[in-house]
């Protein structure tokens, strides 16, 4: 997050802990060095377990989750727990971890756990609205209430090999109405989740499932919701054989139990390598393969424009340098373009590719390929010299035959020179 000039980050520790790293002017290129200041949360207002995900609420308020099953709202001035929920068991009363939160600008914080099952809470305007530098006059956990949604995706493999969902909120919605997107790694379908949002509950809410059985699960979502009434809201979606789906975020209007299929398809990668980022802002839509591949599309046509190999180094007897795992971190794990849209940065499981379009200088090789670094002028000599002997080899080669001599001679000179 950042607030003009100072840039912040907020960390979630494995011990617990919740701190946040604040550094002053760091965006300003002038500056040689940066000074930061790293908080940490109290004792008694830290996780009991690792703290499996955090996110930010505007500029002074946060949310995490932790394996402990509880959810926790700061403050992330003062670094003080505002709110912290009870912890979400199962049915047979194990500790549930919440593994995905987030939260809407209406007061709503939502999280997602290990078995997934959703918890939706409701009833923050006061900490939301609330100025964040004066000290609270009162428990919001009063004012809290819940509701658990069981969860919608059936699944044939142990909880344990479960991966992450994808949990977002669309906070341009009706005010009285709010909505809801979860998807589950090894599901064929995502789900939009209704909220009908009251002064004092949420009423059980309506769900509505996109997706297509016949072109394998979903491996990445990434949604576009529009901030203005002329705007339109779509979802990106990408499985695990390389296509590229588009669904129409409004849904339909009829109750009906079929899924609800894309509006269009096209397949991104050709080598059917399975999508793991994506990115659109309006002109291009970048996508990232499981081989730690990028491909950049044109966002209207979707006709490819270029690609990026992986950048992760290999060498010879494997495939990538270790500690790399190609089965996990060798995917292309997040894409990022600079607001001018002129700088590309793509994390390739522990390798950052970073890209710059725009002209090349005099100073600057525009050759490509791979450039040894101090090389022995013995080794130039020995490669120079096995390049002049193969040359007359093959000229002596041409002279076998005295017919075409002169054109093989002449040929062999010009690729020789």
């Amino acid at each position: 997050m950042s607030e003009g000039g100072t840039a912040k980050v907020l960390w979630g520790i494995r011990n617990g802990q919740v701190a946040i790293a604040v550094a002053n002017k760091a965006i300003d290129s002038s500056r040689r060095g940066v000074n930061f200041e790293l908080t940490r949360c109290l004792i008694d207002d830290e996780h009991e377990g690792p703290v499996l995900d955090a996110a930010w609420d505007g500029i002074d308020l946060a949310v995490t989750g932790g394996a402990d099953g509880r959810i926790k709202l700061w403050n992330t001035r003062r670094m003080r727990c505002l709110w912290s929920s009870e912890q979400q068991r199962t049915h047979n009363l194990v500790i549930d971890p919440v593994v995905k939160v987030t939260k809407s600008n209406k007061g709503i914080i939502v999280g997602c756990t290990q078995s997934g099952s959703i918890t939706i809470f409701n009833g923050f305007e006061q900490v939301v609205n609330s100025n964040p530098k004066s000290p609270r006059e009162r428990d919001p956990l009063e004012e809290v209430h819940s509701l658990v949604i069981p969860c919608p995706a059936d699944y044939t493999v142990p909880r344990e090999e479960w991966s992450a969902p994808c949990l977002c909120l669309d906070n341009n919605a009706s005010s009285a109405q709010s909505a809801v997107l979860v998807a589950y790694e090894g599901d064929a379908h995502f789900r939009k989740i209704f909220l009908d949002v009251g002064n004092d509950c949420v009423s059980s809410p309506r769900t509505e499932t996109f997706g297509d059985e016949r072109f394998g699960v979903v491996s990445c979502v990434r949604p576009f919701f529009a901030t203005r009434a002329d705007q339109c809201s779509f979802v990106l979606v990408g499985d695990r054989v390389g296509c590229i789906s588009v669904y129409d975020w409004q849904g339909k209007d009829s109750n009906t139990e079929t899924a609800i299929l894309p509006v269009r398809r096209f397949e991104a990668h050709v080598d059917g390598s399975a999508v793991t980022a994506i990115h659109w802002d309006g002109t291009t839509l970048i996508t990232g393969s499981a081989r730690g591949e990028t491909f950049v599309f044109d966002g209207l046509t979707f006709r490819e424009l270029r690609s990026f190999p992986n950048p992760i180094p290999r060498f010879r007897g494997r495939r990538y340098l270790p500690p790399i795992d190609p089965n996990d971190d060798g995917r292309v794990r997040q894409i990022l373009v600079s607001p001018d849209r002129d700088v590309l940065i793509v994390n390739v499981g522990n390798a950052v590719l970073a890209w710059k379009a725009g002209p090349i200088g005099k100073g600057i090789s525009s050759v490509r390929g791979r450039h040894r670094l101090h090389v022995d002028s013995d080794v130039r000599k020995k490669k120079n010299a096995g390049g002049k002997w193969l040359g007359e080899l093959f000229v002596a080669a041409s002279l076998d035959n005295p017919a075409d001599d002169s054109i093989r001679c002449s040929r062999i000179e010009a690729e020789y020179r």
